[in-house]
């Protein structure tokens, strides 16, 4: 089988620094936290980066990390390339005094260009059988914020809280009902202490504060029993490390 790959990328870059140059950090629950010095230094909202990118590509299904168990290698090659198509935007920007926020939004459309399952022309009433391409959903989102207090020692303790947002999105290539999950939110918060001398770093939080129950990955043997398996991601949990650098 051909594969072909169509891809083109537009980015965009800005970067504003009024009182001195920020290094970017990711907030969240993995965001890196802002030293004392630093903090001082921006005490005016600062723009720090912004990135837009667009994407177009054709690819083979056979490339595209989803089970398709249901067909076997002779159908595979009645089943053409499917289209992705999207958008990509980061930003993140310096509020005030050693308060960081930061943001990513993503669209998405993916589609078959044509999809032969001889199961849909037998029985018209599974027509919509592959109306979605598994795993893509058309958005996504990702918003955090995190503030630093610098102690009276030189130390640094930052508390912080993000937001990942993500719309309906099928989870096998049949789209079955049980194995689509429906758009959801998961929040989190936590909290890190930067030592002085930066050698020692302790953190804690809360992972999917709510309690969200979400699907994350299915399995479906169309050919065995239409067997179908769904498998969901974590439920409300805390965590605690230490980190020392030498």
């Amino acid at each position: 089988m051909k594969r072909t790959q169509l891809s083109s990328a537009i980015g965009l870059v800005f970067g504003l620094a009024l009182m001195a140059p920020v290094q970017a950090q990711q907030a969240g629950d993995t965001a890196a936290t802002t030293k004392p010095a630093e903090t001082k230094r921006s005490e005016v909202t600062q723009l720090e980066a912004v990135t837009v990118s667009a994407r177009r590509r054709d690819e083979s299904l056979e490339k595209v990390p989803v089970a398709v168990s249901a067909f076997t290698n002779e159908d595979m090659k009645d089943l053409q390339a499917n289209n992705i198509d999207g958008l990509e935007f980061e930003g993140a920007a310096v509020l005030g005094e050693g308060t960081k926020l930061s943001t990513q939004l993503a669209w998405m459309d993916a589609r078959y260009d044509k999809f032969v399952d001889p199961r849909t022309q037998v029985d018209p009433s599974l027509a919509s059988l592959h109306s979605h391409v598994p795993f893509s959903p058309k958005f996504t989102a990702r918003v955090a914020l995190a503030h630093t207090f610098g102690l009276s020692n030189g130390s640094a303790l930052t508390f912080g809280a993000d937001a990942s947002y993500r719309s309906d999105t099928w989870l096998s290539v049949d789209n079955r009902d049980g194995l689509m999950q429906k758009a959801y939110t998961v929040t989190g918060v936590f909290g890190v202490f930067d030592s002085v001398d930066g050698h020692w770093q302790l953190r804690a939080g809360v992972r999917n504060l709510g309690d969200k129950v979400y699907k994350t990955d299915g399995q479906e043997f169309s050919s065995v029993g239409n067997i179908q398996t769904a498998y969901y991601g974590a439920p409300r949990n805390w965590y605690v490390s230490a980190r020392y650098n030498f």
